[in-house]
């Protein structure tokens, strides 16, 4: 009897092969790579390329145009370090480049001359002398949100401010949504 018993044991574990529990994707997997977005907002455009190097932590590089009430602009280029504390669709992000802007300080300067000269003052006089240059330090905060399942397109939402520090220091706030894509 513990012959047979034997037997059909060994007959039924060649039989079956082996019974191996379904492994997960790696979490690396559940999101793509690299995403290429465009971000329009009332008073800017951006346009950015972002590498994901872990689950919470990425590198992107991107370059904008804003425009403050249509007084001041500002021209910049930078690379950020964006951080997904929760490692899904908020993120913090910090960038670093060049910045060329006429910001809030100049745009409130610029249009208060403009009112007390009655436009006798020619603008682009005073927008030239309230340029700044240099050191580009743009924080912000948003959201990249998949549209679907992860891979294929987002929709970023950023909020932050272009702070350029030059001879004096000048600042342009943003807010912007657009349209990416994730491969």
């Amino acid at each position: 009897m513990a012959k047979k018993l034997f037997f059909v044991m060994m007959i039924a574990a060649l039989s079956t092969g082996g019974v191996f529990a379904e492994e997960a994707p790696p979490v690396e997997a559940s999101r793509a790579k690299n995403t290429a977005a465009v971000t329009v907002g009332l008073i800017g455009v951006e346009a950015s390329y972002e590498r994901s190097l872990t689950r919470n932590f990425s590198v992107l590089a991107d370059v904008s145009y804003s425009n403050v009430f249509f007084v001041g602009d500002s021209y910049t280029a930078a690379i950020r370090g964006r951080w997904y504390p929760w490692g899904k669709t908020f993120f913090l992000d910090l960038g670093l480049g060049y910045g060329n802007t006429v910001g809030l300080l100049g745009s409130t300067a610029e249009f208060v001359l403009l009112i007390l000269t009655l436009g006798l003052v020619r603008p682009d006089a005073i927008n030239d002398a309230l340029r700044v240059q240099g050191l580009l330090v743009a924080p912000s905060m948003g959201w990249k949100i998949d549209v679907g399942k992860p891979g294929g397109f987002v929709i970023p939402v950023v909020l932050g401010l272009d702070v350029v520090v030059g001879g004096r220091t000048d600042v342009v706030p943003y807010a912007r949504v657009g349209v990416g894509f994730s491969f």
